[in-house]
This record gives structure tokens, sequence and C-alpha cells, in this order.
């Protein structure tokens, strides 16, 4: 496939987290990110109210894929033992991923955790003295 196919692909898998839709995305994934798809698919909306994936930067060569987005959207409680918040937080992420025979058959993506976390109320503390 051509680079232009392979970001396509990838554009239509950030379309679908975007809706939290799993809805059609099986014929551009293969099955192990098929699954990993569908579970944040299930948890990501009922955590993050309102979370949304705008792509800001796309970089392509052969079946590489890289992607800078930017995320946005509430917080309902349940991770980290963090209490939920009313305020909106945004982040910025980097994704990376590998499309073959028009599927994608490697995803990671790395996001900004320490401001997210920090967005969402949650404190630093360092260890105590004498604590790993």
């Amino acid at each position: 496939m051509s680079i232009k196919e392979n970001k396509a692909v990838v554009r239509q898998f950030l379309e679908a987290g975007d809706r939290h839709s799993t809805e059609g995305v099986e014929r551009i994934m293969s099955a192990d990110v098929l699954e990993q798809f569908e579970e944040r698919a299930a948890w990501v909306p009922k955590m993050f109210p309102g979370h949304r994936i705008r792509i800001t930067d796309m970089v392509a060569e052969g079946d590489q894929v890289w992607v800078r987005t930017a995320t946005s959207g509430g917080y309902a409680g349940g991770w980290m033992d963090i209490p939920a918040t009313a305020g909106q937080w945004n982040n910025t992420c980097v994704a990376f991923f590998q499309v073959s025979e028009g599927k994608i058959v490697k995803w990671e993506m790395m996001c900004d955790l320490l401001g997210h976390l920090l967005q969402l109320g949650a404190r630093i503390v360092p260890p105590e003295q004498g604590e790993g």
C-alpha cells in the first residue's frame, strides 16, 4: 500500500476513536489491535466524558505512520483514585502505527501522563526520606 493509503487507514482509526465507535473498524485492524481498541472504547468515554481526539500532525514512511494528537475531555472519576472533577483537561499524545495490507498491525501511544494527572487534581507527593 502507498504512504497515502496507510495514512488514510490511521486517520480512520483515530476518527473511530474520536467517536468511541467500534463499528466497521475490524476491516482496518488486526485482531490484536482490534481487541485493544475495543477495550479502550468501552472505558474511555465513561471515565472521560466528552473525550475528543484531534490530529495535529501526521508523518509516514513505508509501513509506519506517526501521529501527534490533541486530546481533551471531562473526568468522571475512577482513575488512579483521583476523584471526579467538573473541569476539563487537554493533553498531547504521540502515536506510532504500523500498517500492513491495509490493516493496523501495531499501535503504541505515549501521552503527557504527568500533565494529565495534574489537570485532574492529582497531587505529586515525594516519598519521605528513607523510602524508595
